[in-house]
């Protein structure tokens, strides 16, 4: 009877400790009714309980596993097993986090190249524009400067074909002048400014240090005989050759005469 009561204790035990390391709820041991612990009482029953046992964590478990017939070496063996498995899934797991990082990245890459390219396009299209309207400007700008040359060189060779007017004084030749051209008399106005200043109307000025000579005071004087042989006296002659001047430089006597006022020069 002592030997029947014992066994039924070590199965109560054996049983607590293998619910403890599979995570069942711990039953607390109660006395089992001897008419259903008989049939698996023994050595073999005892033998086949413990052999279907896991690896217990607990010490205690450890302890009643290695009482009934599992050995040390068999529990380290069940521990590497259970590692072995552990390491197996982490690695499949880990490896799966690295292959969706790495698609990940891959699109980040991608994306940012498309961008690059989009930017590099759309840089490339504006700096074309810019040089196509720039080419486009600078032909207009020739275009019409064009224009201008050839209408100031129709105005001299009207100026020309009319003659010059060669009475009155060197102002009032100039005065008509003026007009003969299509010019108004603020335009005047302005040659007048120039002329008083360069030469003050006189058609013998003449500086010595320079060469500049006449009523415009180009220089050299000799510059004149384009308008005529008598250019190093007759005002006429210094006026036309003046008002071309100023004409295929300045435009009219009004710009002429600005940019004295800035330079004191023209």
């Amino acid at each position: 009877m002592l030997t029947r009561v014992r066994g039924e204790e070590r199965v109560s035990r054996l049983c607590d400790a293998r619910n403890r390391w599979k995570g069942y709820p711990y039953m607390p041991r109660t006395r089992v009714r001897k008419s259903v612990l008989l049939p698996i009482i023994g050595v073999s029953a005892v033998a086949l309980v413990a052999g279907a046992l896991v690896v217990s964590e607990p010490a205690d478990a450890d302890a009643n596993m290695t009482a009934f017939g599992v050995t040390a070496d068999e529990l380290d063996r069940l521990q590497r097993e259970k590692k072995v498995a552990a390491t197996e899934a982490y690695n499949i797991w880990k490896a799966e986090q690295d292959r969706i990082a790495a698609e990940a990245e891959a699109a980040r890459v991608a994306a940012e190249a498309e961008a690059a390219r989009v930017a590099a396009e759309a840089e490339a299209a504006r700096v074309a524009a810019e040089a196509a309207a720039k080419a486009q400007a600078e032909a207009d700008a020739k275009a019409a400067a064009d224009r201008a040359a050839a209408a100031r060189k129709s105005s001299r060779s009207s100026a020309r074909a009319a003659g010059p007017v060669a009475s009155g004084s060197p102002r009032e030749i100039g005065l008509q002048m003026v007009l003969a051209r299509g010019w108004s008399e603020g335009q005047f106005g302005c040659l007048d400014s120039l002329y008083q200043r360069e030469s003050g109307w006189n058609p013998n000025a003449h500086n010595s240090s320079s060469g500049a000579h006449g009523i415009p005071q180009a220089l050299p004087g000799s510059k004149m005989a384009s308008h005529g042989s008598d250019w190093a006296t007759n005002p006429a002659t210094q006026i036309a050759w003046g008002l071309d001047y100023i004409a295929g430089r300045y435009g009219d006597p009004c710009g002429a005469w600005s940019h004295w006022q800035a330079k004191h020069w023209y």
